[in-house]
């Protein structure tokens, strides 16, 4: 009887063992899934990182080509203005010389 008794209890623990086989590896395939989502999820997460960097960087570059450009319109104006400022200047001067002029035939 011990030898009928021992053999089920074998039995039953190789059966627990399975059990707990089976177990832990629904457990280690549900991990696995779970993981394998979390990987995708992160993987989409920094596509749409990337995507909306590069976005940026297309907008960083637009604004400063028009950084550059507006530069190049101001220093184009301020050499305008000291042109200008040069003509106020020579024609302030002639008529100085054209009023002295007019004051000495007087």
């Amino acid at each position: 009887m011990t030898d009928s008794r021992s053999f089920a209890s074998c039995k039953s623990s190789s059966k627990e063992k399975f059990t707990s086989a089976i177990w832990r590896n629904s457990l280690l395939i549900k991990n696995n899934e779970s993981f394998s989502e979390r990987v995708c999820q992160l993987e989409d997460e920094a596509r749409e990182l990337k995507n909306e960097i590069n976005q940026k960087e297309i907008l960083v570059t637009r604004g400063n080509r028009e950084i550059a450009t507006k530069l190049e319109e101001i220093q184009a104006l301020h050499s305008r203005v000291e042109e200008l400022e040069q003509d106020v200047f020579l024609a302030e001067k002639r008529l100085l010389e054209m009023d002295s002029l007019k004051r000495k035939s007087e």
